[in-house]
């Protein structure tokens, strides 16, 4: 869906999500947060009705998870104490200190979904080519041998399956059983 927000000038869009980040790392309010959040959700739904946000889920609910259980583990200072591990103290406080750094990451996760649909890498070199050509040229060559090199590994792994060759068994060096028996006598 073509936004009012995806034509905007390059500049206004990076600053935008730079002033994002930026609020999302320093402000560690709950209800910063979860406001903040709320809205960068609203934004990803209305670029891409979340379909970006749907790769990330796992990994947003396993960051999630692992801070709130282990920055506990790590961090015993807080005055309320909740229970007691063997000689470690588990406090309310790191274990709202985890999850309010957890909210804080998959903002940022969000936030970078959101950039990668707005800010196509034509802006990025229309941005930078003026003050830093060879950065933007170096960017753009980067980003562009990212999807080059998925779609160069799908087609790697097409044509090995349609030869018999599987490409989730096996070893790294002696490949499959399948490769074995094709190549050389079993």
């Amino acid at each position: 869906m073509d936004l009012r927000f995806s034509r905007f000038h390059p500049l206004v869009s990076f600053l935008y999500y730079i002033g994002a980040v930026a609020l999302v790392i320093t402000m560690l309010h709950p209800m910063f947060l979860l406001a903040g959040l709320a809205v960068i959700l609203l934004v990803n739904y209305l670029h891409d009705q979340m379909q970006g946000l749907k790769r990330w889920k796992w990994l947003m609910v396993t960051t999630f998870v692992l801070l709130l259980l282990f920055n506990p583990l790590f961090n015993q200072r807080g005055r309320h104490l909740l229970f007691v591990l063997g000689d470690h103290r588990v406090t309310l406080e790191s274990v709202l200190y985890g999850g309010m750094n957890a909210l804080s990451i998959i903002a940022i996760l969000a936030l970078f979904v959101s950039y990668n649909i707005i800010m196509s890498p034509n802006k990025l070199l229309f941005l930078f080519s003026k003050f830093l050509p060879q950065f933007a040229v170096l960017l753009m060559l980067t980003l562009r041998f990212i999807p080059l090199m998925r779609r160069r590994v799908e087609e790697i792994s097409l044509i090995q399956t349609s030869k018999g060759i599987s490409i989730t068994e096996g070893t790294w060096g002696r490949g499959s059983k399948l490769e074995c028996c094709i190549f050389k006598p079993c």
